[in-house]
């Protein structure tokens, strides 16, 4: 299982774990020495097993060293495998020197002696490695299927590889390492079955055994679809399916990129490499087969796949340019403005009528749409009224508001004369637009009235009156608010759950907030340093204040941890904490006894919160220093705070750096110092 975004997980599958610890020596002293062999190979120890009980038996956990804190550095490729660095130095921790590496899977076995400079990446064939400044391939037995003389090595898809030899020649290999081209320039493999590789310029085709195809006489190419290129000659292009033939003459201006196994196509335009580009001509659509759906007699097409890949469906619009617009613009240029038809992949008309903008139809049941307006392709509008209709034509909300928010079953937020209402599920207009901005969530809304910010409920009756400086969105029903510049947390019914009080919270993460004490140099991002996407309505550009969550920007301080009640969980006595997502695990017991690879999601209330002591961190995942340690929410220790780092992964495994200090940025490990050591901790029921 691998890393995501700043999370990491361990799961435990009891509703009230006991969680306990047994620490490791001060000193270790492995019972094998994990130290090269004299033959190269990796230290010789017994293969870890976790006898995991039924599920609902795990009730606590404890820690032994898997791999003893003797490792220049670990590192994780392939999400599961870690590469192991014995000797030398890691001045920076993606580039050591005069180390050896070797290779550990999942289950802590050692894969690959101490031999190479580097391994690069885990291969369906092998292991990519680098030794004496080379690349090649090695298999699972250590043996060479390429040999290290390249020097780069790329993997492609079905086991080929592109290789650039040292004199800088190009090749592309086999997985036995069998050299099918040479003498090439540039190589792609954007079909099944076709290689393309340039010579002087000049593009051709080839079979994957290296047979040829289509002669080096094709000045560019172009993969526009699932199964085809496009290829060019002069001004020229043509469409070459996935067997290298030629399915279309020479004729055409320029393909556009497909969808669902449909492209467009420019004839008459001058165009640099897609229809997006044409400068004047017509557009059609044509199946890849090269079988025309229609004709090339349009201003602009544009394709779009709907649905699932069984039903197969594509949505074509067909836009009919303004009368004066520029009939050599560009497509954006020409058909802004203009009048949409809609039709199914097989050129019948989906929508009656036209429109100046319209939804995806799809599956959707109820679609936005502008009559009489002028607008883009994406439903920026500067004039013309929305309303609803439904995927027949039917018009299910009279064409009246400035603007539409994309319709949900619970219902939309509307825009008239720049003030923001709410329409309910049944298009009731529960909220009449006149708040500055308003924003809707499951648990309530939150509005903007006269640069302050309060709450509505579902039935659009006020909560919180308009008072706070800003209101952060509602997170399992509870909101961070500034007032009087400190920030407090209050419920989506009013409540004040937490007074404000401290310099920051941070965002809403797995059932906690992260909150700094006072004193500490911390600020929550707002206004114009935070994103907030903008809308046009009656051809004013509006800005959606209070969208997103603003995160936290620390410059220094202490951090505790409160949960949505805002009782406080751990005390704020942290440089650094950071609570890690509570997901899955990789192996579960099943009911026949068998452990197995697999998803469980972690009980309620069980989640894994990281800390440091003493480090000097200046943002928020950025520190140095300090040693760190591993928590549960309710302040009992996991794992002592008394390493440079830890950082748990899939299979029960926790990656730790031992002495020294190491330095962070975004939560990631960049430089430890000369002293510090690695290892891994097993994570283990207890018996």
């Amino acid at each position: 299982m691998s890393r995501v975004a700043l999370a990491f997980v361990f799961v435990l599958v009891s509703l009230r774990p006991e969680i306990s610890w047994t620490d490791p020596p001060a000193d270790p002293k492995p019972s094998v020495t994990p130290q090269p062999a004299a033959d190269g190979k990796a230290p010789e120890k017994t293969p870890a097993t976790v006898t995991l009980p039924a599920l609902t038996d795990i009730r606590r956990f404890t820690v032994r060293w898997l791999e003893q804190p003797v490792y220049t550095f670990l590192e994780y490729i392939g999400g599961r495998h870690i590469v192991t660095y014995l000797g030398g130095t890691c001045p920076r921790l993606d580039s050591c020197t005069d180390a050896k590496s070797g290779l550990i899977g999942p289950d802590g076995r050692a894969l690959l002696k101490f031999q190479y400079d580097r391994v690069k990446a885990v291969h369906e064939k092998g292991y990519l490695v680098v030794q004496d400044g080379k690349t090649g391939l090695v298999g699972p037995d250590g043996q060479w299927l390429i040999p290290a003389k390249y020097q780069r090595l790329i993997a492609f898809g079905d086991g080929f590889f592109e290789a650039r030899t040292p004199g800088g020649a190009l090749e592309l290999l086999d997985a036995e390492g069998k050299v099918i081209l040479s003498g090439i320039d540039e190589l792609a493999l954007e079909q099944e079955k076709v290689f393309w590789a340039s010579r002087g310029g000049k593009w051709g085709a080839y079979g994957l055994t290296g047979k040829p195809l289509l002669p080096h006489r094709f000045a560019e190419y172009n993969a526009v679809g699932d199964r085809v290129v496009a290829v060019r000659v002069g001004r020229r292009w043509a469409l070459v399916d996935d067997a290298g033939r030629q399915v279309t003459p020479l004729r055409y201006h320029a393909f556009g990129y497909g969808a669902g196994g449909l492209l467009t196509f420019n004839l008459g335009g001058r165009c640099e490499l897609d229809t997006s580009g044409c400068e004047g001509g017509r557009t059609g659509v044509m199946a890849e087969d090269g079988r025309i759906v229609l004709p090339a007699v349009h201003d602009c097409v544009e394709l779009t796949a709907v649905g699932d890949a069984e039903q197969n469906e594509v949505e074509i619009r067909v836009i009919t340019a303004p009368a004066d617009a520029d009939p050599d613009a560009t497509f954006s240029d020409r058909c802004t403005g203009g009048r949409v038809r809609v039709y199914h992949r097989d050129g019948r008309p989906w929508l009656p009528g036209d429109y100046s903008y319209v939804d995806t139809v799809g599956d959707n049941e109820v679609l936005r749409a502008v009559k009489e307006g002028t607008c883009d392709t994406g439903g920026a509008c500067t004039s013309g009224k929305w309303g609803l209709i439904a995927p027949d034509g039917k018009v299910l909300l009279d064409y009246r508001y400035d603007w539409i928010d994309a319709p949900r079953t619970t219902g939309m937020l509307v825009v008239s004369n720049g003030r923001w209402g709410y329409l309910d599920g049944a298009l009731r207009e529960v909220v009449a637009p006149k708040y500055e901005m308003l924003h809707w969530h499951k648990d309530g809304m939150r509005f903007l009235e006269n640069g302050k910010w309060g709450l509505l409920d579902q039935a659009g009756a006020v909560v919180v009156p308009a008072k706070y400086e800003l209101l952060m969105p509602l997170r399992e029903g509870v909101a961070r608010f500034l007032e009087n510049g400190k920030w407090g947390l209050v419920s989506a019914t009013g409540k004040v759950l937490s007074p404000a009080g401290s310099p920051a919270i941070c965002p809403f993460n797995l059932g906690a907030f992260v909150f700094a004490a006072p004193g500490s140099t911390c600020s929550v991002k707002s206004g114009k340093d935070l994103y907030c996407p903008t809308i046009t309505a009656a051809g004013k550009n509006i800005r959606r204040v209070g969208y997103s969550d603003g995160d936290c920007e620390c410059a220094g301080g202490k951090f505790g941890l409160m949960d949505v009640t805002g009782r406080v969980l751990l005390k704020p006595k942290y440089q650094a904490l950071q609570v890690l997502q509570a997901t899955t695990v990789s192996q579960r017991r099943e009911p026949d006894g068998s452990v197995r690879a697999g998803f469980t999601m972690l009980p309620p209330g069980q989640v894994w919160v990281r800390v440091n002591e003493g480090g000097k961190c200046t943002r928020i995942g950025t520190c140095t220093g300090g040693k760190w340690g591993l928590t549960d929410r309710k302040g009992r220790v996991i794992v002592p705070v008394a390493h440079a780092w830890i950082e748990p992964h899939a299979n029960f495994l926790i990656r730790v750096a031992k002495g020294g200090v190491c330095e962070l940025g975004s939560w990631r490990p960049i430089l430890c110092s000369p002293e510090t050591r690695w290892g891994l901790f097993q994570l283990e029921p207890a018996k």
